[in-house]
């Protein structure tokens, strides 16, 4: 028995079962807890003494959110803004029902390009193809995806460029004959523009090693890849069947709402897209390199990323997942002539995106965008065994 778990089990003992997240869950022990004590437990993470680690609940709960947009503010040299008025007006825009009284014009052509992006990283010393992950019916939903793609742009006189990006070729034999048996060009990430920034690269291989983050890795290149080529990103796990062009023609960016336990400036980033270079992939990206600090550097790190939280799948989840896409991306939302939409989660496999459009005729008028698809949410990148062992003073825990 590790130092670690004998602390726990210590805890445990000296409160109520029912908060002990590891017996329970950390979910589920925390929604036990009256607010005194889940302001105090969670908050004690900020001061180096992990407790409940990833889930930032209460005391910590908006710390990802503030301290994300006081960077973006810095970035941008209007450190001077009001910052509350700042906020006000940006969780205005995180709800979806702000976009419904935008009058949207459709493109000449379309603004979010017709390329489609997948990331699969794995373990360089120790690769894994992707059926390891994905069981045959998702590997099923998945070619059903590349299927529909074609056959509606093939009616439509229209193409499109799929892409799945990996690290070696070379290593997954198998995935990249399955995927190219469906039409999908297979490239490596070393292609990337980005990736050639050698902090950039050492940040990806900090979080593939020993598969410490490897989620948090393929947030970095699913940003990276949208930035830099514009289209379409989803996970191996997302599907679809049914495919609506006008979202291409209207929209510069797209993304979906996550509700979660907190849903100030959280989106999901397991499916969304932009046109090349846009604005808010862009501080994504700044923002997963900017607020990432090596192990040498951890004085510097942000306190969203605090010592407790890095050490577990939070680093992923607030890091560079849904918190910090929609955090950094709410900052810059129809700007520069953009016409940008956030939508909200359909929990259903058919949703419909209604809009205020421009007509033809220069009149106001409606349109329903109609796509059909679902995340399967695998969520193969928690790893809660890790996370209940990162307790007590974080020094004492190995990421």
């Amino acid at each position: 028995m590790t130092l670690n778990t004998l602390k726990l089990l210590v805890f445990c003992i000296s409160i109520s079962y029912s908060y002990c997240f590891m017996f329970v869950g950390s979910i589920s022990s925390l929604t036990a807890m009256p607010f005194r004590d889940k302001f105090v437990y969670t908050t004690l993470n900020v001061l180096d003494f992990c407790l409940y680690p990833r889930d930032t609940y209460f005391g910590t709960t908006h710390y990802a959110f503030r301290d994300i947009t006081k960077m973006t503010l810095k970035r941008d040299n209007k450190s001077d803004v009001n910052y509350l008025n700042h906020t006000r007006a940006l969780m205005k825009m995180s709800n979806p029902s702000y976009f419904d009284d935008i009058i949207y014009k459709k493109g000449d052509d379309f603004k979010i390009p017709l390329i489609t992006h997948r990331v699969w990283i794995t373990d360089v010393k120790f690769p894994k193809e992707i059926d390891h992950n994905l069981n045959q019916d998702k590997l099923d939903k998945l070619a059903v995806t590349y299927y529909q793609f074609e056959e509606s742009s093939q009616q439509k006189g229209l193409n499109w460029t799929h892409y799945l990006w990996v690290q070696d070729k070379s290593l997954l034999p198998e995935t990249v004959e399955f995927f190219e048996s469906l039409g999908v060009i297979v490239r490596e990430v070393k292609e990337l523009e980005t990736m050639k920034n050698e902090r950039v690269r050492k940040q990806f291989d900090y979080y593939v090693e020993d598969l410490r983050a490897v989620a948090a890795a393929s947030d970095l290149m699913r940003g990276i890849t949208v930035l830099e080529y514009g289209g379409l990103y989803f996970d191996n796990d997302y599907y679809f069947t049914e495919w609506d062009y006008n979202l291409n023609y209207y929209f510069d960016y797209y993304a979906i709402t996550l509700p979660l336990s907190w849903n100030l400036g959280v989106m999901l980033n397991g499916f969304f897209g932009a046109k090349k270079g846009h604005i808010a992939i862009k501080n994504y990206v700044k923002t997963m390199v900017e607020a990432f600090k090596f192990e040498s550097e951890e004085q510097d790190r942000p306190l969203y990323l605090n010592s407790c939280t890095f050490k577990t799948t939070a680093s992923t989840m607030i890091g560079t997942g849904p918190t910090a896409f929609g955090s950094s991306s709410l900052n810059y939302l129809n700007r520069n002539g953009n016409q940008d939409i956030i939508v909200r989660e359909n929990p259903q496999i058919q949703s419909y995106t209604h809009i205020k459009i421009l007509n033809e005729k220069g009149e106001v008028d409606k349109l329903t965008i109609s796509i059909s698809g679902k995340d399967s949410y695998s969520a193969s990148w928690l790893n809660e065994s890790r996370d209940m062992l990162t307790f007590g003073w974080h020094d004492l825990t190995k990421f």
